[in-house]
């Protein structure tokens, strides 16, 4: 596809679009999840 006309195919994706491709692509047996927990304050040595 020409880069011109890259605006109008990312317009023409639709939801059921990304969900369908998602389905074929994501597994949740693959799935991880992390925690973002706050830093932990160090020791400094004197």
């Amino acid at each position: 596809a020409d880069i011109d006309a890259w605006p109008d195919i990312l317009q023409a994706v639709t939801e059921d679009d990304i969900l369908a491709a998602a389905r074929r692509v994501l597994e949740r047996r693959n799935a991880v999840t992390g925690y973002v927990r706050p830093a932990q304050p160090t020791e400094v040595s004197q």
